[in-house]
């Protein structure tokens, strides 16, 4: 800008010794011509700004951690008039969600056109994140004063937990029973004393349509057992953060999402009957049946996106448990819980119930397993995220 002033100024001069040696004067024609210049041009960069547009767009607005997008802004300039260079002032997200930071593009194009810039980013925490464009700067034609137009323009991404396979040690098999038949991912038996009633799911016997309710309801019923109602395994997530630094709490817990999803991914293919539980803050907690594949899919849908819990822990969690409800199952705990003694504490809870109890731990860096604590570091989760994310794209 100031270079453009001093060659602005550089002209009037020679303009004037122009005028004088060969007018022997000063033309009042060049004078005019001269000074009104300047002034056109801010007048015109003044006239231009609703000719001036600028928009940003995602190539998806639901993502997995780690994936890569794009950010495309398309400035579009039907003005002639202003400089063909624009510097366009952004607010973004860093990559790891924690605050956001100006960015700034400076695009150049012809007069009276347009053009994009293609931004790549990812993001390493789930969460729902917010792009904006702020404004835009640009000068007049004779690049002598600055313009700055205002924008809001904004889009939201959702960023998700990736759905990996760390293979648990899943060992709950599906009951045989001498009076069961297998339907899908549910035994239902086909005998002993009706439990209840359900709407029919494909693959059910229709031994076990109840005829009657079905005329009625108009729609296929089927019976249920009461040898059938009660879970297998459990799975218990704690989705409660044990760490200062918030946004490694985060990741922490996106971890222990991931966990949970690959479990109900392994027990959904034992084809046990299982339920998931995990907590949304000190005093409550999320129970969901799993018995058939929409359950499975409503169950990783509930917890995907479900907040870190700051007020909570493991012990709150299990307290609001009904350990009455894990006798007898095999329980799979979910946690990042770095304290060895709070484990052991844990641990001391499910004695008495006579359960199977594995405990997966997220830990911050690698630690051998212990005392039959299966444990998964933050960097190994995020490694198999990663390499997920590249077979998406």
């Amino acid at each position: 800008m100031y270079k453009s002033r001093l060659i602005y100024l550089a002209i009037i001069i020679a303009a004037f010794i122009f005028s004088q040696a060969l007018y022997e004067s000063v033309s009042y024609m060049t004078l005019i011509i001269v000074l009104a210049l300047p002034v056109i041009s801010v007048l015109l960069a003044v006239f231009s700004f609703p000719l001036l547009n600028v928009k940003i767009a995602i190539n998806n607005n639901s993502i997995f951690r780690y994936s890569y997008f794009i950010v495309k802004i398309s400035l579009i300039s039907h003005s002639p008039f202003v400089s063909p260079t624009f510097k366009i002032n952004c607010s973004m997200p860093d990559d790891e969600g924690a605050y956001m930071e100006k960015v700034t593009f400076i695009s150049n194009m012809s007069a009276g056109r347009g053009g994009s810039i293609d931004y790549p980013r990812f993001f390493a925490n789930r969460g729902k994140y917010c792009l904006s464009i702020d404004s835009i700067e640009y000068f007049d034609f004779l690049k002598l004063i600055k313009f700055k137009k205002k924008y809001n323009k904004a889009i939201f991404i959702t960023v998700k937990p990736c759905d990996i396979e760390l293979q648990l040690p899943v060992s709950s098999e599906l009951q045989r029973q001498e009076n069961s038949m297998i339907s899908g991912m549910t035994p239902v038996a086909s005998g002993g004393d009706m439990f209840a009633v359900r709407d029919y799911i494909f693959g059910d016997s229709m031994r076990n349509v109840h005829w009657k309710l079905s005329a009625k309801s108009e729609d296929i019923v089927v019976k249920t057992f009461a040898e059938n109602i009660y879970d297998q395994a459990i799975v218990i997530s704690d989705l409660s953060s044990y760490y200062e630094n918030e946004f490694l709490a985060k990741s922490m817990t996106d971890c222990v999402i991931e966990a949970t999803l690959s479990a109900v991914n392994d027990y959904s293919k034992s084809s046990v009957r299982f339920s998931l539980i995990y907590n949304l803050g000190k005093d409550e907690n999320k129970y969901l049946t799993i018995t058939s594949p929409a359950d499975s899919i409503n169950a990783k849908n509930s917890i995907m996106m479900s907040p870190m819990v700051k007020n909570s822990s493991v012990t709150d969690l299990l307290q609001n448990v009904d350990l009455n409800l894990i006798s007898g199952c095999e329980v799979c705990l979910i946690t990042s819980l770095g304290s060895d003694e709070m484990m052991k504490k844990v641990k001391a809870m499910f004695m008495d119930r006579k359960c199977g109890l594995k405990v997966i731990r997220i830990t911050e860096h690698d630690v051998p397993e212990s005392d039959g604590v299966l444990s998964y570091s933050k960097g190994y989760i995020e490694k198999l995220c990663r390499s997920k994310a590249n077979e998406s794209r």
